[in-house]
């Protein structure tokens, strides 16, 4: 197979490290063109000069645009595979490139093998990239998941506004059809009564086109809308039990009222899937039920939406029951008022009046100025039996017999009727019967210009109390939840007025809560120089004319007038129609810590800046000597010369090696044996072409060393492996390096081992006249330690030193 040269554009401004790289990457196959700033690399890919497979870019390219311009201006014009080439290995420097595609990062001096790896990479993530295009991929189905609900709370939410803004029951039930033909898209919705008299479902209304109700008529007659649904046991059960009920026919769903013949004609002429049943009950009581039809293959209703809409139709329904009773109860409470008048007048109607008043299923009574009663009705005879234990008559005194707390509570309102107020209050019963709810109207009876007396009324509302007591209940937790929160919460309509906050907020601004409420927010808590900013961008937001930000930071004023700078999650509130009426807010106070944070971040970037600065200039310094004795090398003639050269470079390599753990351990004192001596190593196996050949075994241990002592121990082993991988595997012969650190007995012991042709006998540490044994004679020594050479099965070298 004929072997496809790949071309590579290397932008590099040092051109002593360009002219070495190009060297080794010819070496390894490539053809390699080279520019030095990132101005003439775009004019190159611009005019299409040559073949470009991919680019090799150094970031800092000195004056004129840095590599990451040069990069975005490249993919603008082609799309080609980008891997930065840099000394660079701060987080900042990395950062600039992520937004870029890129396809690798090399920091210089990895070695010839790494950046031959890195292109090789790069070539496979480009290819890669390119099919993965092909395919597309999409969010849309969560995203319209997520939307359905918040349309389906929307929904409900103007469901429940609409339904609570009617004070009429008729109304409100043609409300609910209509609501539920919207929900439900049905072809028609229906409405039926209960009569639990009859125990007939009858008064059907119906919602639907002109056109399908018309078509129905003609079909049926127009006796279909004088259905009535007999309810027996079973269906009342039914229908009570399960509020949502699917049929296949409207003579299934009407329990036989509408005929099979005629439920199957209109199947057929409004072309009708299933039928859907609901119910209405009221306290466990019936009140009526809808019908709705689907077309066929109709997407059936969200279940879960449908029983939301039944409860809250439900409740409104119940809510209109009880104030028409209320409503009632009022005119008969004023009626029975002037029933006391009349009674004063005439003894005939005295009697007529009372047997009318004996009738109510309400507490009535009426006592004179000394509080003895002057009528009582039976209902009140009885009540007070049953609440107190105790036995009315007229003509008996109110406070004889009663409680000292009750007479305590009691007596006082009296005399304020008796004063000419009409008094009005709600009480709670505990005696006999357990906790009971009622309120009273105490009302002074007027004859002849003077107050003889005072009419009484009680009403028992425990039911409603209960109720009202348990949504208040509910409520407090609510607030208990927001006021126990260790944020601050806020809610804001669109009009920009406060509607809600919690006590952190009230705590941490030093307003009370109502002091905030129906407050304009922006005018009132934005300092007066940001109003002009915010105000105009807020309107927008509500507006819906920019998009809303989740997180962000503005100072707010506290009561006294300070300024805390409080950090803001939102959260944007839109109706149905995806209009926004609002957002809720929960911030926190980040003033002092904001404060800290950025003196903080001054100090430690200026500290940065000067420590990447001599970091940089001491590793190009480094990268460049490196350079210059590679290019050396390249061009002298001699083995034994081409070998010191390559004994200098590694002796700097490890001077470099060590820097770079330092500076990146942040402790310029100590280094990690196991990060510092395993790159060392593969640093120093990158420089020898028959290294692919050897097997490296590391068994390091993680000892912080101090920095002197450890640039010894790597200067001795850059001398063991260079001696090994030059002396021990002649012919490129494969083999094997065990290298070892390990504490023993409070002393570090270091090993370095390989099976190679084995060390001559007639040399020793002692008796040898090179450089490089000697070398490591005297750094052992320095190192306080001693070292020990094994013969067997190879070359071991053993050093010992105290820890």
């Amino acid at each position: 197979m004929k072997k496809i040269f790949k071309n590579i554009l290397l932008v590099e401004d040092n051109v002593i490290i360009a002219l070495d790289q190009k060297i080794q990457l010819k070496k390894r196959g490539y053809i390699v063109n080279h520019t030095v700033s990132g101005e003439k690399s775009i004019q190159i890919v611009k005019n299409n000069d040559y073949i470009i497979d991919l680019i090799l870019m150094d970031i800092d390219l000195g004056k004129g645009i840095d590599g990451t311009q040069a990069a975005r201006e490249i993919l603008k014009l082609k799309e080609i595979p980008v891997v930065f080439l840099s000394s660079h290995t701060e987080q900042e420097i990395v950062n600039k490139t992520e937004s870029i595609t890129s396809y690798g990062y090399v920091v210089k001096n990895s070695g010839i093998t790494v950046l031959d790896a890195s292109i090789k990479m790069a070539f496979k993530l480009f290819d890669a990239h390119r099919d993965i295009l092909k395919h597309k991929t999409t969010a849309e189905e969560t995203t319209d998941m997520l939307q359905k609900t918040v349309d389906n709370l929307t929904f409900l939410s103007k469901i429940s506004q609409d339904q609570t803004k009617l004070d009429n029951l008729d109304k409100l039930i043609q409300l609910i059809i209509k609501q539920l033909l919207s929900l439900t898209n049905a072809v028609f919705v229906t409405f039926s009564k209960y009569d639990s008299k009859e125990k007939l479902l009858k008064n059907m209304k119906i919602s639907a086109d002109q056109s399908i109700i018309n078509l129905g008529i003609k079909v049926v007659g127009k006796k279909i809308l004088e259905t009535e649904v007999p309810v027996d046991d079973a269906y009342f059960k039914d229908i009570t039990t399960e509020r949502i009920q699917i049929f296949p026919s409207l003579y299934e769903d009407t329990n036989g009222a509408v005929s099979l013949k005629v439920s199957t004609t209109l199947h057929k002429a409004l072309k009708l899937g299933n039928i859907w049943g609901v119910s209405y009950a009221i306290d466990n009581e019936l009140f009526g039920t809808s019908v709705f039809a689907l077309k066929k293959d109709q997407p059936p209703p969200d279940k879960k939406v449908l029983e939301s809409f039944i409860n809250i139709s439900t409740i409104s329904i119940r809510r209109l029951i009880l104030e028409q009773k209320l409503r009632d109860r009022a005119e008969n409470l004023k009626n029975i008022n002037e029933i006391h008048l009349k009674i004063s007048e005439n003894e005939t109607q005295i009697k007529t009046m009372k047997d009318i008043l004996d009738n109510y299923e309400e507490a009535i009574w009426s006592v004179d100025r000394e509080f003895k009663f002057t009528l009582v009705n039976s209902f009140f005879i009885k009540d007070f039996k049953k609440g107190i234990g105790i036995d009315i008559k007229p003509g008996m005194n109110l406070f004889k017999e009663v409680q000292p707390e009750m007479k305590k509570f009691w007596k006082p309102k009296y005399e304020d009727a008796l004063e000419g107020n009409r008094t009005s209050f709600e009480f709670e019963e505990d005696v006999l019967r357990g906790k009971r709810y009622f309120r009273v109207n105490l009302n002074p009876i007027h004859q002849n210009g003077k107050i003889t007396g005072v009419s009484g009324i009680s009403v028992d509302i425990t039911k409603q109390k209960l109720a009202k007591l348990e949504v208040q209940k509910e409520m407090k937790k609510s607030q208990q939840y927001l006021d126990i929160a260790g944020v601050m919460f806020v809610a804001i309509n669109k009009d920009c007025k406060i509607t809600l906050v919690n006590k952190k907020l009230c705590k941490t601004t030093g307003y009370k809560e109502k002091e905030l409420l129906g407050k304009n927010w922006f005018t009132m808590m934005i300092p007066e120089r940001l109003q002009k900013e915010i105000i105009p961008v807020s309107k927008k937001l509500l507006s819906g004319d920019i998009e809303p930000v989740e997180y962000f930071e503005n100072p707010i004023l506290a009561k006294s007038g300070k300024e805390i700078l409080i950090a803001w999650n939102n959260t944007i509130l839109k109706d149905k129609n995806g209009n926004i009426t609002g957002h809720l807010s929960s911030g926190e106070d980040i003033t002092s810590r904001k404060k800290s944070e950025e003196k903080i971040k001054k100090l430690l970037k200026e500290k940065e800046l000067i420590l990447q600065e001599v970091h940089h200039r001491i590793k190009n310094n480094m990268t460049t000597l490196i350079s210059l004795i590679s290019l050396q090398n390249h061009s002298i003639k001699g083995k034994e010369a081409e070998n010191a050269l390559l004994e200098i470079e590694n002796r700097i390599r490890t001077m470099l090696v060590l820097y770079e753990t330092l500076y990146q351990s942040k402790d310029f004192q100590h280094a990690s044996t196991r990060l510092y001596l395993s790159a060392l190593i593969d640093n120093i196996m990158e420089n020898f072409p028959n290294s692919k050949n050897i097997v490296v075994n590391k068994n390091i241990s993680d000892l912080q060393i101090d920095a002197k002592r450890i640039f010894n121990l790597g200067i001795v082993i850059n001398e063991l492996i260079t001696n090994i991988m030059k002396y021990a595997f002649k012919d490129g012969n494969s083999g094997q390096i065990d290298f070892s650190v390990i504490i023993k007995k409070a002393h570090m012991v270091v090993s370095v081992a390989d099976n190679g042709i084995g060390l001559p006998s007639n040399i020793d540490l002692n008796n040898n006249p090179g450089f490089g044994m000697k070398l490591i004679k005297m750094l052992v020594e320095q190192m306080d330690g001693d070292i020990q050479i094994e013969r067997t099965n190879g070359t071991k070298f053993i050093i010992n030193c105290k820890l």
